[in-house]
């Protein structure tokens, strides 16, 4: 395979992972703004602060307390806000956070983040 054809496959790859990631980012926007009244209804609370998952396809931010399911989207870092919980990825076990972290998760492939109603007694 000749340089010039390497180069333009792995443009081509690169491209396709982009698109992808831009529609499961849609797909969680659209979802999440489909179903507002059942993390408003819930008895475990949201308050203004926001947990911020930082995805190569942009930022997600949760406010409710609570399971977040999203699609595995390639990650680099979470910033905890004033919340505790977890951060669940496909490659590793549970990261688990308390109120103000904030670290990398180097690329993992992110599905899930759970916010804590209150806060664990690991985070005191």
């Amino acid at each position: 395979m000749s340089r010039t054809t390497y180069r333009k496959l792995r443009a081509s790859r690169t491209s396709l992972k982009r698109l992808a990631v831009a529609a499961a980012l849609a797909t969680v926007t659209a979802s999440a703004v489909a179903t507002p009244a059942t993390a408003s209804s819930s008895v475990l609370g949201c308050q203004s602060t926001r947990a911020v998952l930082h995805t190569y396809g942009g930022s997600l931010s949760f406010n409710c307390s609570g399971q977040h399911r999203i699609p595995s989207l390639i990650s680099h870092s979470f910033s905890a806000g004033g919340w505790s919980g977890a951060v669940y990825s496909i490659e590793y076990g549970p990261r688990y956070f308390c109120d103000g972290d904030s670290f990398s998760l180097g690329d993992r492939k992110v599905y899930e983040v759970y916010l804590n109603a209150t806060k664990p007694a690991r985070c005191n």
